[in-house]
C-alpha cells in the first residue's frame, strides 16, 4: 500500500502527524479489551485504515486475528466484483495542468468588489435572521406581486432546503443539519395567479423529533443528542432529506446525499415515505452507506446505499440519470450503480462500476452523450472521533493537499460504450462543489466517433490546503470571513493526453451554476449563476449573472440593499419550444429563484427574462414571510394547482 498522511488530534489537542505502515511492519504492543473491541468495530465500519487511528504504543495483540479477517473480506470483495462489475483504478502518474486566470469582468459598480461593504456587522446581522426556522406550513394564494406574470410563464417550481434549526434549547451546529423544508409555487400567467405551498419533509426521524421537541439522532454535520454515552458508538446517521427535490421517472423525490429519497406528493406536498428506487437500494432510512462487497454480511450489519442528491437531466435521450453508492473500507473504494429514467417513468437502463482509491462519495456529477463525469476531491477521514461520540463524520473528514482525479465511466449504448473508463489523476488540489453541464467534442478524427475531449462547467474553491474540511462551515449560519470563495471554472479535458486544463471564467463569488435544460449534456452559450461579489473573497449571494462562454462577457442583475438571492431555476420559454429547443443557446429562458429581503423580512419568487437580465425581475411574487436560505430544486411545465381537478 501506498503510504498516506493521517492527521489526529493527540491529548494535547494538537495535531500530529502518522505515516500508515505496511500491516505485516506495523510494531504491537499491550492493547486493552476496550481497545480491541473498538479496532474490530472500526475494521467492520471503515476498514482497517481505522488502526492508524490509534496510537501504535496502545497496540499489542497478534496481527493474526484482524489482519487475516481484514485480508480475507479484503480478497473476496476483489473477486466478486471482478466477476460482477467494471473495475478500474486511477493512475498514480501525475498530469500537467494548466490554470489560467479569465478574461472578462463585468461592468458593475465599484463597492461590488469590495468586502467590507458587502460583509460587515450589519450584513451579518440581516444574513443571521435569514436562517430563521419556519414555523408554519400553509397554503396560500399569492396577491402581493410587483409586476406583471410573463402571460406566457406556466410552470410549477419545488425548491428543497433546511428549514428548522432548533429542538427544544438546541440549535443545530450547521445548518446543513436542519430538517428539510419544501416551497412549491405554481404559476400561471395566463390567468394572472401564483399559489404558495410549505411543508416540512417528514422523515422518521423529523416526525420523533417533533413529537419530543428535542434532537434525538446524530448529524452528518456534527448536530447530535447531548448525552455522550449514548452517541458512543452509536452510528445512525439522521436523513434531513434537505438538499435537493427532483422528479425521477414519474416520481418526485426530497434527496440527501447520505441516505434514501424520500417520495412527496407533487400535489400536496405530503410525505410519502422512503423510496428504494425499484429495489435500487438496500438498507433503510438509518442505514451506514458501507458495504463490504458481500451482501450476506451488509444484511447482517445492516448496510445500505444511498442516492446521490443531484441527478441530472440529458437533454439528447430526455433521461433523469443519477446514482446508488456505498463505501467499501475494506478496499478504499466506491461501489456505484448509475441509473437512467425514461420520460414515461421507469428505469431504462442500470450499470455497476468500482472507483478505487475513493475514501468519499463525490457531491455532483455531469452526464455527456457518452460519460458520466466525476470530478473526485481527495480526502482522508479520521474516524474515531465519529465512532466515539465526539463528532459527526463529516467533522472527521481532512484535506489531502493533493489534486484531484477526473474520472469518465463510459454510457452503455453510448459510442463510448465498451471502452475503458478514463481516470486522469492532475496535480491540481482545487475543490469541486457543483457542475453545471458538460458536453463533448471531437479534435481529431477517432475510430468509431468516441469523442476525445470533455468540457465541463464547474463550481468550487480554487485551492485545498492539507487540513480538518467544512470546518469553515461550522456555526449558526455560514461565517464570510472564514468561508473560501467559490468561482466558475471550465474544465477542458484532453483524453488522448489525459490532460486538464482548468480556467477561470470570471472574478466575483459564485456558485449553483446551471445551464438552459435543452442544453444539458450537449454544447451550450451560456451559464447562469449565483454570485456574492467581483473580487477574490466570499460574500452572501446578492447577484444573478449570465456568463457567455462564446465572448467571456457577463450580464449580471445586482438586487437591493439587504435582500439576498438563490439558487437559479431555468425555464424554457414557450416561444422556444419546450420539446425542440432551437439548435444555437440564444438565452431563451425565464430565470426564477428565490429572493430574501431583510427590510421586509419577507421572501419572494423573482422572475426575470434570461436574454436581458441585467433589466431585474419582471415580477416579484411576495409571499407573506420568510422562507430560509434554500438549496436546490426543480420546475415542471405541468401546473400542480392545489384543486388538481
Amino acid at each position: 500500500q501506498p503510504c498516506r498522511s493521517i492527521q489526529t488530534p493527540s491529548s494535547s489537542d494538537e495535531m500530529r502527524t502518522w505515516r500508515t505502515m505496511p500491516m505485516a511492519h506495523r510494531p504491537w504492543r499491550e492493547a486493552s479489551t476496550t481497545q480491541i473491541a473498538l479496532c474490530v468495530l472500526s475494521i467492520l465500519t471503515t476498514g482497517s485504515e481505522a488502526f492508524n487511528l490509534l496510537p501504535r504504543s496502545s497496540l499489542s495483540f497478534p496481527r493474526s486475528a484482524l489482519g487475516n479477517f481484514a485480508g480475507n473480506l479484503f480478497s473476496y470483495n476483489l473477486a466478486y466484483r471482478r466477476l460482477q462489475t467494471t473495475r478500474f483504478s486511477r493512475s498514480r502518474k501525475s498530469v500537467g495542468l494548466r490554470v489560467e486566470a479569465t478574461a472578462t469582468d463585468p461592468q458593475v459598480r465599484p463597492e461590488y468588489g469590495q468586502k467590507t461593504l458587502l460583509w460587515n456587522e450589519a450584513v451579518r446581522k440581516d444574513w443571521e435572521e435569514y436562517y430563521q426556522s419556519v414555523e408554519t406550513e400553509s397554503e396560500l394564494y399569492i396577491t402581493d406581486i410587483e409586476g406583471e406574470i410573463p402571460p406566457d410563464f406556466s410552470a410549477t417550481i419545488f425548491r428543497n432546503g433546511p428549514g428548522k434549526f432548533e429542538r427544544g434549547e438546541q440549535r443545530v451546529v450547521n445548518v446543513l443539519d436542519g430538517d428539510g423544508h419544501i416551497v412549491k409555487f405554481v404559476v400561471d400567467g395566463a390567468s394572472k395567479q401564483a399559489h404558495m405551498t410549505n411543508r416540512f419533509v417528514r422523515t422518521e426521524e423529523f416526525v420523533a423529533e417533533e413529537e419530543q421537541d428535542r434532537v434525538l439522532f446524530r448529524s452528518t454535520f456534527g448536530t447530535q443528542p447531548p448525552s455522550l454515552t449514548g452517541n458512543f458508538f452509536n452510528l445512525r446517521l439522521k436523513n434531513p432529506a434537505n438538499t435537493n427535490i427532483q422528479f425521477c421517472g414519474d416520481k418526485l423525490l426530497a434527496l440527501w446525499e447520505a441516505g434514501v429519497p424520500y417520495v412527496i406528493n407533487p400535489w400536496t406536498l405530503a410525505t410519502e415515505g422512503w423510496d428504494d428506487l425499484e429495489k435500487s437500494l438496500s438498507g433503510s432510512p438509518g442505514s451506514l452507506t458501507v458495504t463490504t462487497g458481500m451482501s450476506a454480511v451488509d444484511s447482517l450489519m445492516k448496510f445500505g446505499k444511498a442516492f446521490t442528491a443531484h441527478p441530472h437531466y440529458d437533454a439528447a435521450t430526455k433521461r433523469m440519470v443519477g446514482w446508488t453508492w456505498a463505501q467499501n473500507p475494506l478496499t478504499d473504494s466506491l461501489e456505484l450503480d448509475v441509473i437512467e429514467w425514461g420520460e414515461e417513468g421507469g428505469q431504462v437502463q442500470k450499470s455497476s462500476h468500482v472507483i478505487e482509491d475513493c475514501t468519499i462519495a463525490p457531491h455532483d456529477f455531469a452526464v455527456t452523450s457518452s460519460y458520466y463525469v466525476f470530478v473526485l476531491n481527495q480526502f482522508g477521514l479520521t474516524l474515531a472521533p465519529y465512532l466515539m461520540g465526539l463528532k459527526g463524520p463529516a467533522e472527521c473528514l481532512l484535506a489531502t493537499g493533493k489534486g484531484t482525479t477526473v474520472c469518465l465511466i463510459p454510457r452503455p449504448g453510448s459510442k463510448a460504450a465498451g471502452t475503458e473508463p478514463v481516470l486522469i489523476q492532475t496535480d491540481d488540489p482545487w475543490f469541486v462543489i457543483h457542475h453545471a453541464n458538460a458536453y463533448e467534442e471531437l479534435l481529431a478524427e477517432v475510430p468509431g466517433g468516441v469523442p476525445d475531449k470533455v468540457v465541463a462547467y464547474s463550481t468550487g474553491w480554487d485551492k485545498m490546503t492539507e487540513g480538518p474540511f467544512l470546518s469553515d462551515w461550522g456555526g449558526s449560519v455560514p461565517d464570510f470571513d472564514v468561508v473560501p470563495p467559490s468561482f466558475l471554472f471550465k474544465l477542458d479535458i484532453d483524453l488522448q493526453r489525459k490532460t486538464v486544463t482548468r480556467t477561470k471564467c470570471f472574478n466575483g463569488h459564485s456558485d449553483h451554476a446551471h445551464v438552459d435544460p435543452h442544453f444539458e449534456g450537449r454544447k451550450h452559450r451560456y451559464v447562469y449563476t449565483v454570485s456574492g461579489n467581483t473580487g477574490d473573497f466570499s460574500s452572501p449571494c446578492t447577484a444573478w449573472v449570465r456568463y457567455d462562454c462564446l465572448t467571456g462577457e457577463t450580464r449580471r442583475w445586482q438586487s437591493n440593499a439587504r435582500e439576498f438571492v438563490e439558487e437559479p431555476l431555468l425555464i424554457p420559454k414557450k416561444g422556444n419550444g419546450n420539446l425542440e429547443p432551437d439548435p444555437e443557446d440564444n438565452a431563451q429562458v425565464w430565470l426564477v429563484g428565490l429572493l430574501y429581503s431583510a427590510e421586509r423580512r419577507d421572501s419572494c419568487l423573482a422572475i426575470l427574462d434570461g436574454a436581458n437580465l441585467e433589466a431585474g425581475p419582471v415580477c416579484r411574487l411576495w409571499c407573506g414571510r420568510p422562507v430560509p436560505n434554500g438549496l436546490h430544486g426543480c420546475y415542471s411545465p405541468r401546473l400542480y394547482s392545489p384543486n388538481p381537478h
